[in-house]
Order: C-alpha cells, then sequence, then structure tokens
C-alpha cells in the first residue's frame, strides 16, 4: 500500500486500519454479494441511488 501512496501519489483510505469501517465494509460487501446472487448479476456499478448490472 505504501508503494502506491509513494510512487503512484494514490490517495488511499485504508478501512483495514479502522475496525469500524472495516467491519461496515465487509457487511456492506457480503449483504452486496448477496443482492447480486438474487439478481443473477455478476459485475454491477453500484453509485448511490444507482444499481446498474453490466452484461459482458
Amino acid at each position: 500500500m505504501e508503494v502506491l501512496r509513494r510512487d503512484l501519489n494514490l490517495l488511499i483510505n485504508d478501512y483495514g486500519e479502522t475496525p469500524e469501517l472495516s467491519s461496515k465494509t465487509r457487511n456492506y460487501s457480503s449483504l452486496f454479494d448477496d443482492y447480486m446472487v438474487k439478481r443473477a448479476t455478476e459485475i454491477v456499478l453500484h453509485t448511490p441511488g444507482t444499481y446498474l448490472p453490466l452484461i459482458i
């Protein structure tokens, strides 16, 4: 992660460093995975208020 920050000058929030954010991110990911299975979707673009399944 440090290489990405230093060499590429990326701004990265490491949610794994904060237990509360890590837990919330894992919970969101799990719920989102379940939703994708129910919708029979493999690839999705999710932004606030938008769920866009992508078909390849």
